[in-house]
């Protein structure tokens, strides 16, 4: 059984959002990148309830959600 091929055109709302996309990935990956010098060594990667922080890490974790 032969599956069947879509070929799906992208409309403009799809053209923006992909356009938007790339523009969020840019900022993700080019603000820490300005401002890494300025970041201290130990940065906190998780809050608890009461919005404090329970977990730290390096300034090298902020690559972290670019990655993802």
């Amino acid at each position: 059984m032969e599956r069947p091929i879509l070929k799906l055109e992208k409309r403009l709302l799809d053209w923006v959002l992909e356009i938007l996309n790339l523009c969020v990935l840019g900022f993700l990956l080019i603000y820490p990148l300005i401002y890494f010098s300025e970041i201290p060594d130990t940065i906190p990667i998780h809050f608890n309830q009461e919005g404090k922080p329970d977990g730290f890490g390096s300034k090298n974790t902020i690559w972290i959600l670019p990655c993802i």
